[in-house]
């Protein structure tokens, strides 16, 4: 406690934190006459439509204990549409992110799901996924950090804005383990399409694996920064990417922990 001699007058309690070495009560400020400065925070969030079918029709095999062995789905989907979000930090533009998307929608169709007392797995069907123009601005703050300036640098993420074109994915397993899919991949830093059939592989000891029966990749309209740093790996490597005309074109096949890419050294794309 403080003595008679002390500017407070004596008796008043002093605290003291010996791992941080700090003094509290007397000669302190306490907490409760701190000036406490309130930060606002307004989120405004907008969804144009919601769209949610499930089911035109519905088929369970049962089991002799009950349980469900087959269960088939012919159609489920989900999407909005119209979406946006704002976020506003202490009233500071600097921190503001506005976040807009067009079309953001999940199908399934025919879908034959199986079961056992070891596992479950798809035997047929069709999925696919589907987003349209994703807008985020980025706030101030992060945009002057220079990491993230050299991040924007090699994606073309110009004032401050990242966008995603668009992403489609369509998928079709039949069998339970032959699967076809198709990707487009279109944003401000590059174009992308994927196309290839593929094997699951279920092995005994339970370690499953995928093979590549096929696949291409194709790529174009790269940022310039991609497009140095690809010109430069392929400088430092001796390996020049396969193209058809001026797309990046790449054939792939094996083992997808071991693929093999025509016209590349396998050694250097090894995991």
């Amino acid at each position: 406690t403080s003595t008679g001699d002390m500017d407070g007058g004596e008796g008043r309690i002093v605290e003291f934190n010996r791992v941080s070495g700090d003094y509290r009560g007397y000669g302190t400020a306490e907490i409760e006459e701190n000036e406490r400065e309130e930060k606002l925070t307004n989120l405004s969030l907008g969804i144009g439509k919601i769209t949610l079918t499930f089911a035109s029709e519905g088929n369970v095999t049962l089991g002799r204990k009950n349980e469900i062995q087959k269960f088939s789905l012919r159609q489920s989907r989900f999407g909005v549409s119209n979406v946006s979000a704002h976020y506003l930090y202490d009233n500071d533009r600097s921190k503001s992110t506005t976040f807009k998307l067009t079309d953001f929608s999940i199908d399934m169709k025919d879908i034959d799901l199986q079961t056992n007392l070891r596992s479950t797995g798809i035997d047929n069907g069709q999925g696919s996924f589907t987003m349209k123009n994703m807008e985020i601005k980025i706030p101030r703050e992060i945009q002057d950090v220079p990491e993230f300036r050299k991040i924007a640098s090699y994606l073309g993420i110009g004032v401050g804005q990242f966008r995603i074109r668009q992403i489609d994915i369509k998928m079709e397993i039949k069998n339970g383990r032959d699967v076809t899919i198709q990707t487009t991949l279109n944003t401000q830093f590059g174009k992308a399409i994927m196309k290839g059939n593929y094997t699951l592989i279920f092995n005994d000891d339970g370690r499953d694996d995928i093979f590549i029966d096929d696949m291409t990749i194709e790529v174009s309209n790269l940022s310039r920064g991609l497009s140095d740093l690809l010109k430069n790996w392929e400088l430092e490597t001796g390996q020049n990417l396969p193209r058809k005309g001026n797309k990046i074109f790449l054939e792939i096949t094996g083992y997808a922990d071991k693929p093999v890419i025509q016209g590349i050294d396998p050694e250097i794309i090894r995991f």
